[in-house]
């Protein structure tokens, strides 16, 4: 006698009938590619898609780990112009012109990294 009840077997799926789907071939086309940036095949796509299943793209997964190798660079960036404008020793000796090119040449990393922030931002939304 057996204490744990065996697991009910299910057909496996290539045993059921397959759904038949009239499109048109823009439409196979892009169902095609939305399965290809999910990576999931075209089968399990459409299956979880008609289930109701939220369907996460591979993509934003990429662009989510860039913003927060961004959000990193962000913030290394702050602690520099931090360190550059307080009066940290390795910045005696310097004269203001010097102080000036290194403040402004830090400014400009940080704009440059908000400038990827909002375009990686604007991709993740668009997908």
């Amino acid at each position: 006698m057996s204490i744990t009840p065996e697991k009910e077997k299910r057909p496996r799926r290539k045993e059921q009938p397959p759904f038949k789907v009239y499109c048109h071939e823009s439409e196979r086309t892009q169902i095609i590619r939305n399965a290809l940036a999910t990576g999931k095949s075209v089968s399990e796509y459409m299956r979880n898609v008609s289930i109701g299943y939220r369907v996460q793209s591979n993509v934003n997964a990429e662009q989510a780990r860039e913003l927060i190798r961004l959000k990193g660079d962000m913030g290394r960036l702050g602690g520099l112009l931090k360190l550059l404008l307080s009066n940290e020793e390795r910045f005696d000796g310097m004269t203001g012109e010097r102080l000036q090119f290194e403040t402004m040449k830090l400014l400009g990393e940080i704009s440059e990294n908000q400038k990827r922030v909002r375009s990686a931002i604007k991709d993740l939304i668009k997908n």
